[in-house]
């Protein structure tokens, strides 16, 4: 070889593109580009490939033990807790599919621990540098101080061991590291927003038993990870929830918004790690991480209640709404629960003024500092999430297990008009990332589905009152509520014809959602006849209630073939109106094949089997629901 050729240097790399070092392990191990889309890169949806993260370092705040130096605590309110030394090996992770039932209800529910063997197996679980997820501890130490009011309820909680501060206690719970995945999050405006409107601490959650579970069957232990519940419940279970596109589904934009927030993230997990568990026909038992993220966040609650700071009102509206996801999605509605938690949210709202938040006319939601950070202001997100809040609990009015905070939103039009303007905001500040692409259907004909679904979800609510107080209350008024029906009809009657009339092959293509719109509004017409003493699907029919199920029938066939609506609750319930009318034999078995809410597809065979003994009217399934007919 030539002296030359040994000694010429090497050919400088020629860059093609700049290479990313925040991507996924899956692209930075082979050195290529990366587009760092979370949860799953575009290279690694291309090439089929498992797509990893690393995860991230938490930081120093979240490490430190404690708020503050030392010198800024009272000395005589804190004391450093003892350094006791270690009794037992500590826990280790195999021991996990090691718990029984049996040993839940001896060592958590039915033992009663002292303060000192709780803080020494809190202690034990600190100093043996393990994560204090620690399933024995997290579940006995929450259980085991409590005491049963009856045989569903859980009783009042009791305060909570002297020897650590609730400051103390909140930093010790555990919380899954996650990806921060919010863009250009700007910590100066969110903190001057909570400044801005901080209010002096109240206690509302003390008399609220229902926030704990009760639970005595076998809880299973699945091998699912939190970034894996995460990543299904923002890729598959939110879609599913709605008729929009992944991007602009709000169940996907909440999560956004709360994997910053401790106690709202427990309470995702704990219905994400459920709704894993249905979505893979686990059946309805309670997976183990559910409960035990589910009490992770009870705690947290617990001290949310009397607040050291500025108030964080999305972190507690968003946790009140994945409790309702969470109680709704039972084999049968919690009538307690729901109806407690409904009168809370109430006391909440009204004690902080939220809606006063939400309808506060100084929010700009097209400034170009909410702009150039691709953010949505928290006003916006609020009413998002306060109309989420309105909409589940009507629904859980159907059933007699809530609705005082449905009738709290009713009683004011025009507040309850510009949350629900506002709301809508969240998906039309940022157009091209949310998809609404040309393709897409007429922002004006959207808007008309969109006011139409609302104005139906007002009216379900004015029909559950008008059907549980027999009339006596001002809404009750059937001819009204009649009318106004039959005005919304002729005022979108493009709508009605277009699914009415809509093929395969047209050149005007129906949409999922103005099918879902219309075939809840035939349920709500038969509701409505049905809603008092007149039982489902006795003689005589009359015409209105029989072309209602016809055109009902039709819609709903119409949405099943246009997409999923095994998550659309509203559509659901539509269906088992339909189902517990009709006496046609085929499309009942349609619709049993169909109805794939746990909790109607569960009631609704109940109603079936009370109908050959009695006629079923609402009055007689409302006690199905609360337990009191089998």
């Amino acid at each position: 070889m030539d002296q030359r050729d040994a000694v010429r240097p090497r050919r400088k790399r020629v860059e093609r593109g700049k290479r990313s070092k925040d991507g996924c392990r899956t692209c930075v191990g082979k050195r290529v580009k990366c587009d760092e889309q979370r949860p799953i890169c575009g290279r690694c949806v291309r090439l089929q490939l498992e797509c990893e993260w690393a995860p991230p370092r938490p930081p120093l705040s979240s490490r430190r033990r404690g708020f503050g130096p030392i010198k800024h605590r009272d000395s005589e309110l804190w004391t450093p807790p003892p350094i006791l030394p270690n009794s037992k090996l500590p826990c280790q992770p195999g021991e996990m599919s090691s718990i029984s039932p049996a040993s839940l209800e001896s060592g958590g529910l039915g033992s009663s621990k002292t303060n000192e063997d709780r803080h020494e197996a809190r202690s034990t679980s600190v100093h043996s540098g393990e994560q204090v997820f620690a399933p024995e501890m997290s579940i006995s130490s929450s259980l085991s101080s409590l005491s049963y009011r009856d045989s569903s309820i859980i009783g009042p909680v009791v305060s909570p061991s002297p020897l650590l501060t609730p400051e103390q206690q909140v930093d010790e719970e555990s919380t899954p590291s996650l990806p921060n995945t919010r863009l250009g999050r700007q910590a100066g405006l969110q903190e001057e927003y909570r400044v801005l409107h901080y209010c002096p601490p109240i206690n509302l959650l003390d008399p609220m038993p229902l926030l704990l579970m009760n639970y005595t069957h076998g809880i299973p232990t699945h091998d699912v990870d939190d970034m894996h519940a995460l990543s299904f419940h923002r890729t598959i279970f939110g879609p599913l929830k709605s008729t929009r596109t992944p991007a602009q589904s709000a169940q996907s934009l909440f999560v956004d918004y709360v994997v910053d927030k401790k106690m709202a993230l427990h309470f995702l997990l704990a219905v994400a790690h459920s709704e894993l568990s249905l979505y893979y026909d686990n059946g309805l038992v309670l997976p183990q991480k559910s409960y035990l993220h589910f009490d992770q966040g009870t705690k947290l609650l617990r001290y949310a209640s009397t607040p050291r700071g500025p108030t964080d009102h999305v972190n507690m509206m968003l946790s009140f709404l994945y409790m309702y996801m969470f109680w709704m999605r039972r084999d049968q509605p919690a009538p307690q629960k729901l109806r407690e938690l409904s009168r809370t949210v109430v006391d909440y709202v009204r004690t902080y003024k939220v809606d006063e938040l939400c309808t506060n006319d100084d929010v700009n939601v097209f400034s170009e500092t909410f702009a150039a950070g691709l953010l949505i202001p928290d006003q916006v997100l609020l009413a998002r999430i306060f109309t989420y809040l309105y909409d589940r609990d009507g629904f859980c009015s159907f059933f007699g297990c809530g609705g005082s905070f449905a009738t709290f939103v009713n009683d004011d039009y025009s507040k309850r008009r510009k949350i629900w303007r506002l709301s809508r905001t969240a998906f039309l500040l940022f157009p091209e990332e949310n998809g609404l692409t040309s393709d897409s259907l007429p922002e004006v004909h959207e808007a008309a589905i969109l006011e139409l679904y609302f104005m139906l979800i007002t009216i379900h609510h004015e029909i559950n009152i008008y059907s549980q107080t027999g009339g006596l209350h001002r809404y009750g008024d059937e001819r009204r509520l009649k009318q106004h029906l039959d005005e919304l009809k002729k005022e979108y009657s493009c709508i009605f014809s277009l699914v009415a009339n809509s093929e395969p092959l047209s050149t005007c293509p129906v949409s999922l959602m103005e099918c879902v719109t219309v075939t809840f509004f035939y349920a709500l017409q038969i509701y409505l006849h049905r809603s008092c003493e007149s039982a489902f699907g006795t003689d005589p029919v009359p015409e209105e209630v029989s072309c209602a199920l016809s055109s009902l029938v039709t819609a709903a066939y119409s949405a099943v073939a246009l997409g999923p609506i095994q998550l659309l609750e509203r559509f659901q319930w539509s269906l088992f109106i339909g189902g517990v009318e009709t006496r046609d034999p085929v499309h009942r078995g349609w619709i049993i094949t169909h109805l794939s809410d746990p909790a109607l597809r569960r009631i609704f065979q109940l109603v079936q089997e009370a109908k050959r003994h009695s006629p079923a009217t609402m009055h007689a399934v409302r006690r199905i629901v609360n337990g009191e007919l089998r």
